[in-house]
């Protein structure tokens, strides 16, 4: 996600909009999936040789249940914001590992599809939010 900032004039704020697939961030794990695109929305400034960035994130996961091990879908908002020093001859600007280090910091430790899930059964396996299992 390169952003080229040769016309960048100081203390200006110069909109940012980009859309990205999690593979091109590298940002699907065994446990963390996208179900589309990332969104990112925001401001870039340059002040004399630093850049920094007041962007928001929109994330479309698709999750799987840490209690009842369903796949759901959650959405976070997140904003974010670094910055980053310029080099004097730096004219494009790479902003994919910082944004990545930034969208990996709010992912779910715990998932759980509702606050109320009731998990499995420890005994046969059963989903106990799709009714009760045949254990006696």
């Amino acid at each position: 996600m390169k952003v080229d900032i040769s016309n960048f004039a100081d203390d200006e704020n110069i909109e940012f909009k980009s859309s990205n697939n999690a593979q091109s961030l590298d940002l699907e794990t065994q446990d963390i999936k996208f179900r589309g695109d990332i969104e990112i929305v925001g401001f870039l400034r340059r002040n004399s040789d630093v850049l920094f960035a007041s962007l928001k994130v929109f994330l479309p996961f698709r999750l799987t249940c840490s209690r009842c091990l369903s796949d759901y879908d959650f959405d976070l908002e997140r904003p974010v914001e670094f910055d980053r020093v310029i080099a004097k001859n730096d004219f494009i600007i790479d902003l994919g590992q910082d944004l990545r280090t930034e969208i990996i910091l709010d992912y779910p430790a715990n998932p759980v599809c509702s606050e109320d899930c009731k998990g499995l059964c420890v005994n046969c396996g059963e989903n106990l939010n799709e009714g009760k299992c045949k254990c006696k």
